[in-house]
């Protein structure tokens, strides 16, 4: 058995269009170059990525936009601190009650320097 030669751009584009399957090229290639060519589950490299061509279109359907499968959510862009370069506090402040202001003071006397 002769070594595995990973596919080339064209090859997999001219294999797609011979089997009537849309243009998976660059997702095939990025997915299995990634992985060095081996297979999820298994340690070798594949031997034949025309057979993986033929299982990435069974189950394309799966992981298409509208077809049930996880999407990647949209990233949002940066926003920078306001100009006080303080930013919004993600939790409402309410005020302390008794308890928690009388422990706050005795925490406060326990880390409080000797002055």
């Amino acid at each position: 058995m002769s070594k595995f030669t990973p596919p080339t751009e064209s090859e997999v584009r001219e294999l797609c269009k011979q089997r009537g399957y849309p243009d998976y090229t660059e997702e095939f290639i990025a997915h299995h170059a990634t992985r060095g060519w081996v297979p999820k589950g298994y340690t070798k490299q594949m031997t034949s990525w025309e057979s993986a061509l033929t299982t990435w279109h069974k189950y394309a359907p799966a992981f298409s936009p509208g077809h049930g499968a996880p999407q990647r959510p949209e990233l949002q862009p940066y926003e920078p601190p306001t100009q006080s370069g303080t930013l919004p506090s993600p939790i409402p402040e309410e005020p302390m009650t008794e308890a928690q202001e009388r422990a706050a003071a005795e925490f406060h006397d326990i880390i409080k320097p000797d002055a």
